[in-house]
């Protein structure tokens, strides 16, 4: 018998995540003429959560594309890492990581759980389509065209999903509006409109 509102965390995509140039990260880690696959999440290795072994099996998987997949938050070893893997500690220089999410052709999430991820939010913001499994609420943050998820666990749904995604990617346009409707102002807009229909009393 009582109202409920959903508030959704907001990001800065006003002045943080939005597409940037990373022409230097190709430079850097060679990949100039490949397609790059990105995952990012803190703890990614310790934290068996965050998926790091179904992002691995992925990239083994594909090894023969021309491919480079690179995890950002990695936080331990990495035994017996395929060849097309890079493994990046975790950064706390936000501009570098939006470089990587607007260097990525594809950020693949493949959480066990989840709530609504930050980290699909960002890649969004910064021009990137989001591929992954359908836990929590990944598929509610890249609806489609710009995102496609599939069964959790399903490594071949996976892999047909994400080469989808990489041969027909959504124009910039489409993102566009995710980049307002996921800001840190939208958010602050969001709640300053609960707030003033409950002092109106206009919610129970």
């Amino acid at each position: 018998g009582r109202d409920i509102s959903i508030v959704r965390n907001g990001i800065d995509s006003e002045t943080m995540f939005y597409p940037r140039g990373y022409a230097h990260l190709k430079t850097l880690h060679g990949s100039e003429n490949e397609k790059t696959v990105l995952a990012v999440a803190p703890s990614f290795i310790s934290d068996e959560r965050k998926g790091a072994r179904h992002f691995i099996e992925l990239a083994r998987r594909m090894k023969d594309s021309e491919l480079r997949f690179i995890m950002v938050g990695v936080d331990g070893e990495v035994p017996d890492l395929p060849s097309n893997v890079i493994a990046l500690g975790r950064t706390e220089n936000q501009q570098e990581l939006a470089e990587y999410y607007s260097m990525a052709d594809c950020f693949v999430i493949c959480s066990d759980m989840e709530n609504l991820p930050t980290t699909c939010l960002e890649a969004v913001c910064c021009g990137t389509p989001v591929v992954g499994f359908d836990v929590g609420g990944t598929a509610e943050t890249a609806p489609a065209p710009i995102g496609s998820f599939c069964a959790y666990g399903d490594m071949e749904a996976l892999e047909k999903t994400l080469r989808a995604m990489l041969d027909n990617p959504p124009p910039p346009e489409a993102f566009e509006e995710y980049r307002e409707k996921y800001s840190s102002r939208h958010m602050y807009e969001e709640y300053l409109k609960l707030y003033g229909e409950l002092l109106e009393g206009n919610r129970k």
